[in-house]
Formats: C-alpha cells, sequence, structure tokens
C-alpha cells in the first residue's frame, strides 16, 4: 500500500514537470562522426525569447542545446531571460569542452 502511494506520487509529479529545449547555435567545437546539425536551423534573438515565451505556459524546465550552447553569444542573455520568465530548473546540455 505505501509502494502504491508513492508510486501515484512520482506519477503525478511527473506528469506536472515538463521541460522545454532551445537550440542556440548550430556551432560546435567537436567533430563528432555521429553529429546532426547539418541543415538545423538555430533561432536567433527573437526567436529564442519567444520560443521561452510560449514555453513557459507549459513548462517549469528550460535545457538550452546547440551545437555547443557555450560558444553563442546569446547564453548568457538566454539564461537570464528564462530566469526572469520564472523556469525552476535551467540547464545548459554541453560537451565541457
Amino acid at each position: 500500500r505505501a509502494h502504491r502511494a508513492i508510486s501515484e506520487r512520482i506519477v503525478r509529479r511527473a506528469a506536472v514537470v515538463m521541460r522545454a529545449t532551445v537550440r542556440l547555435t548550430t556551432r560546435c567545437d567537436n567533430a563528432c562522426c555521429f553529429c546532426a546539425q547539418a541543415g538545423v536551423e538555430p533561432a536567433d534573438a527573437e526567436g529564442w525569447r519567444a520560443e521561452l515565451e510560449a514555453a513557459r505556459d507549459e513548462c517549469d524546465e528550460v535545457t538550452f542545446t546547440g551545437g555547443e550552447p557555450t560558444l553563442a553569444a546569446s547564453l548568457v542573455d538566454a539564461i537570464a531571460h528564462a530566469k526572469a520568465l520564472g523556469f525552476v530548473a535551467i540547464g545548459v546540455q554541453t560537451n565541457a569542452r
């Protein structure tokens, strides 16, 4: 019975948290043979702002991706804007180079 109550709480919590992904750049400092960035267009400043604002209605979390998002000049501004919008978790998917 206790297991069922815990499972129900986890399911409820999982159903509430949604994560948005925003691609800031396709630039990267790796040369991975499996890269799927070819032909993908990143959002410009107006685009990522609009994506964040639209996502905030349904999402509590956002992850910035690329290419390598730390190479995007707009990363700090994007993080600040996400924080101002009230995202509870803000992540950066990076290769850590």
